[in-house]
């Protein structure tokens, strides 16, 4: 009765184990797949450092001027000049 106890428990050890591991294989697909549908970003350039940076991350004039930033501290630059 012992030996079959502890043949359940190896058993259901190796079966949780492997559920673990067939997840983490389907995850790192689906983290792959996702990144391989990402479109690629605009790029643009700072117009106080030069510095490129996708258009997302860009700060823009507030007052509709032209105008592209990397940071709030270029814009603040730009308008004090």
């Amino acid at each position: 009765m012992k030996l079959i106890i502890i043949l359940l428990a190896v058993l259901l050890g190796i079966w949780l184990w492997r559920n673990g591991r067939v997840d983490h294989q389907k995850e790192r697909k689906n983290a792959t797949k996702q990144a391989q549908k990402r479109l690629p970003q605009n790029m643009v350039s700072c117009d106080v450092c030069g510095l490129h940076l996708p258009e997302a991350d860009a700060v823009h004039r507030p007052d509709g001027k032209p105008g592209i930033y990397c940071s709030q501290q270029h814009l603040q630059q730009a308008k004090s000049t």
